[in-house]
């Protein structure tokens, strides 16, 4: 009898043994993938380069406040714009972006679960604004160019519920242009002679996931709060009282910003343990698209 009881612990032991090493081969089966999440997610120590490709266009810039400053021949003066003036323009008027970045991604697992990444790429990026409701031409500003971009993000994953993953992550991203050639109309193109923009934004997602074979289904949710400082120095030809063709520069410092709540989905595929692919996409602001190759060393 107590051979027999023996034997049945030392059974009942093996079967726990085995669940135990079946869930664990389970947990690093996930945080193996879910590069399309943009997250770290291995083991303590694990490194992957990710190169990807986004396209994203957002409508929900206001201008927040716009300063500068005219040069005549016999001086300059600064240009402030009141509450009122702001309040009319974004009362008639829409302000957008629109970018195409080609980019690296480089991350690194410092504990389990929770992960850093940065990643830099080329953007082309155009910007709008004067935007008319009812003519997406009427007195469009519209900039394009390469440019270089700039990322960090921190992420942690977690698995609650047997392959039910949750994941939370926020990011930091910092594009810069130099020249770029600007219409102020659809029809009219201008001379400048200087022109630069900043475009930086930060995001925080949340996601679920839960892997089916080698495929990964995943949606979530996030908020971003975006910002773009332009700033452009044209000449201006003009007539004094006299009747004389003078001289002037216009320069131009507006801020645009804006902050919106969308929702994501998308799936990968795990070609090997090392390396997948993904498609992602976020709606309706910003509406983007990600393709990406993740591969794990």
């Amino acid at each position: 009898m107590k051979a027999r009881k023996k034997l049945l612990v030392l059974l009942a032991s093996a079967f726990i043994l085995n669940l135990n090493a079946q869930e664990g081969g389970n947990q690093a089966e996930i945080v193996s993938t879910q590069a399309g999440l943009n997250v770290t997610n291995g083991e303590k120590g694990t490194f992957f380069i990710s190169p990807y490709y986004e396209l994203t266009r957002f409508k929900g810039l206001k201008l927040k406040e716009l300063t500068g400053n005219i040069t005549f021949p016999e001086g300059s003066s600064s240009l402030n714009s009141d509450q009122s003036d702001i309040d009319d323009y974004n009362s008639q008027y829409r302000s957008e972006y629109q970018s195409g970045n080609t980019g690296i991604r480089f991350g690194y697992q410092v504990l389990n679960g929770l992960g850093l990444s940065v990643n830099t790429g080329i953007t082309h990026f155009g910007f709008k604004s004067f935007v008319n409701r009812e003519n997406e031409n009427a007195r469009s500003f519209a900039s394009d160019y390469p440019a270089m971009t700039f990322g960090v993000s921190v992420d942690y994953l977690k698995v609650f519920y047997k392959k039910l993953t949750a994941v939370a992550l926020l990011s930091y991203n910092y594009c810069l242009t130099g020249k770029s050639e600007t219409y102020f109309n659809s029809s009219e193109k201008e001379t400048i002679l200087s022109s630069s923009l900043h475009s930086r934004y930060w995001q925080f997602n949340l996601a679920i996931a839960y892997p089916l074979g080698k495929f990964l289904p995943f949606a979530g949710a996030g908020f971003t709060q975006q910002f773009v400082k332009s700033k452009s120095t044209a000449g201006i030809d003009y007539t004094n009282d006299e009747g004389l063709v003078e001289y002037s520069e216009l320069e131009l410092n507006p801020l645009y910003s804006g902050g919106a709540f969308y929702g994501f989905a998308g799936l990968e595929y795990r070609l090997n343990k090392g390396a997948s692919v993904y498609i992602r996409s976020s709606f309706p602001d910003p509406l983007r698209a990600n393709i990406g190759f993740r591969i794990a060393l």
